[in-house]
């Protein structure tokens, strides 16, 4: 009997620790969101730099997604600040705007002219 209820409050302790941990994990990508949209430049480039690699952390191990608003900015392939003519060349050719990483030459495509994801082109019309 005393087992059963042992075993019963590991678990409840377990689901109650897994709560505050994902909401703990959700504020603080909050906190870094703001950080890097920041865009007074009160704060240090490095230090914004430091905000969207650990934002990247964040959201690969807790399964959070990064906003809207930052996801076109920050590298995939290197968890980068992208900021146009500092770490990053942007280039509109074709109503497609190309930003290529400058730290590890990743390019990223977005646009009307774009599909969103494999499958999704203007060819596939089967």
């Amino acid at each position: 009997m005393e087992v059963d209820a042992l075993a019963r409050g590991k678990r409840t302790r377990r689901v109650r620790d897994a709560r505050q941990r994902r909401e703990r994990a959700r504020n603080a990508v909050v906190q870094l969101t703001e950080l890097v949209e920041n865009r007074s430049g009160s704060t240090d480039s490095r230090f914004r730099a430091s905000a969207a690699r650990d934002l990247v952390r964040l959201g690969r191990r807790h399964n959070i997604t990064l906003s809207p608003s930052i996801r076109p900015w920050v590298c995939r392939g290197c968890a980068t600040l992208l900021r146009p003519g500092v770490s990053a060349r942007v280039r509109v050719r074709s109503k497609v705007r190309l930003v290529t990483c400058l730290g590890c030459g990743r390019v990223s495509r977005r646009g009307p002219g774009y599909p969103a994801r494999a499958g999704q082109g203007k060819g596939d019309d089967k």
